[in-house]
């Protein structure tokens, strides 16, 4: 079986267009993001490439309890589903 190869870029692109089409507008209220999105991305591929668990993270990532929390998040959203959708 011969699967097409995307790079990460491409996964970016395709995770950053999903967000922006689906993130509600911030409203008035509400703390700026602290951590960088593509970091969060980032992560969650160093993961998924190396198959480590969540606490054993490189310190060059965010913290695993917060890729973690957004994987979760993410997964429950169907964020993973629509950016496959997209890709394939």
């Amino acid at each position: 079986m011969n699967l097409p190869f995307y790079s990460p870029s491409a996964i970016l692109r395709a995770a950053n267009t999903e967000h922006t089409e689906r993130a509600p507008s911030r409203g008035p209220f509400g703390r700026p993001r602290e951590k960088d999105l593509r970091a969060v991305v980032n992560a969650i591929l160093y993961i998924a490439s190396t198959g480590c668990q969540w606490r054993q993270l490189s310190k060059d990532f965010p913290p695993y309890s917060i890729v973690q929390g957004y994987f979760y998040g993410w997964s429950r959203d169907g964020r993973f589903t629509s950016i496959n959708y997209i890709c394939w």
